[in-house]
């Protein structure tokens, strides 16, 4: 029950404790080099980049489907209710939901703001 909480912070580092002491298992001390050496800002928009309406609208029509696919399940995998077998198509949904289109949005966005650094 406690490798899929693991698995999970070892590849989703902003979900990681951040409090050793809560820890209560002698892996989770090894497991912090992973997530601490994981959790950096690679994963967050840069500062200054913002959506225009349009894209904040589609974005947001799209990303709170994700968002709640993805908080009513990330803890039914850490805590053994859903098995780590069925991972694959969880990942699955979230693409099918668009997240690929989210991706993009934000791209456009990050894009705009580096075009206006180089002019």
């Amino acid at each position: 029950m406690e490798k899929p909480t693991y698995w999970i912070y070892s590849v989703m580092p902003m979900l990681c404790p951040k409090t050793p002491k809560t820890y209560t298992e002698d892996l989770q001390y090894i497991c912090t080099d992973v997530w601490e050496t994981n959790a950096d800002a690679d994963y967050q928009l840069p500062e200054g980049v913002s959506m225009t309406v349009d894209e904040q609208e589609e974005y947001n029509g799209i990303y709170g489907d994700i968002r709640t696919l993805v908080d009513e399940n990330l803890a039914k995998f850490a805590v053994g209710d859903r098995p780590m077998s069925e991972w694959d198509s969880f990942v699955q949904q979230i693409h099918d939901l668009g997240i690929d289109r989210c991706i993009e949005i934000e791209q456009q966005a990050v894009d705009r703001v580096y075009n206006r650094s180089l002019d």
